[in-house]
């Protein structure tokens, strides 16, 4: 049997305000561990737009 290749069904690309925030956040918390990271993401989930997907 041949492994599928390509995208899932349902998958969708981030918005380009979407990358501009998630670099700003990252650019602001400046991460290099796994708790400045969990800090980034709780930041960027923060901040987002609840019109945004999941």
């Amino acid at each position: 049997m041949v492994a599928k290749r390509g995208r899932q069904a349902g998958y969708c690309n981030y918005s380009a305000q979407e990358q501009l925030l998630l670099y700003s956040t990252i650019s602001t918390v400046m991460p290099i561990g796994r708790n400045m990271w969990e800090q980034t993401a709780r930041l960027y989930n923060a901040q987002r737009k609840t019109s945004w997907m999941d």
